[in-house]
C-alpha cells in the first residue's frame, strides 16, 4: 500500500512539472507573437504573413509536441524568426527605410531631404558655433 501512494504522488509531481512547463511555454509564446507582428516596420506584408503562419504553427507543435521539449518551441521560433528577417535585410534590403517608404536623403548643399510618401520636407542644417 505504501508503494502504491508514494507512485501517485510522483506520478502527481511529472504531471504537475508538465503543467509548468507548458504555462511557461505559452506564455513566452505571446511576446514572441508580439515581436513577430511588430516585424511588419521591417519586413513586406507578404513577409508578416508568413511569419504571423509561422507563429500559429508553432502553437500547434507547442500542443503536440511532448511536455519536456515545450520550451525549446518559442526559442526554436525566436532565433528562425531573427534569422529569416536578417536574411530579408541582407538578401532583399528590408529596411524600414523601403518598408515605410521613408529615407533620408542628403543633397550636395548638405540640407537633408526627408521624403515621405510623397510628401518633400527640408531641414535646414544650422551651422555649429
Amino acid at each position: 500500500m505504501c508503494t502504491c501512494t508514494v507512485r501517485h504522488s510522483e506520478g502527481m509531481n511529472q504531471r504537475f512539472g508538465k503543467r509548468v512547463v507548458t504555462i511557461i511555454a505559452a506564455i513566452v509564446m505571446a511576446p514572441v507573437g508580439f515581436l513577430i507582428s511588430a516585424s511588419g516596420l521591417i519586413a513586406p506584408p507578404w513577409a508578416v504573413t508568413a511569419f504571423v503562419t509561422m507563429w500559429f504553427a508553432a502553437v500547434v507543435v507547442l500542443i503536440r509536441v511532448p511536455a519536456w521539449w515545450r520550451p525549446a518551441v518559442p526559442a526554436v521560433l525566436l532565433v528562425t524568426w531573427g534569422g529569416l528577417l536578417s536574411l530579408g535585410g541582407l538578401l532583399l534590403g528590408w529596411t524600414p527605410c523601403r518598408t515605410l517608404n521613408t529615407c533620408l536623403d542628403t543633397t550636395p548643399a548638405s540640407t537633408p531631404h526627408l521624403h515621405i510618401t510623397g510628401l518633400r520636407w527640408q531641414h535646414a542644417l544650422r551651422a555649429a558655433p
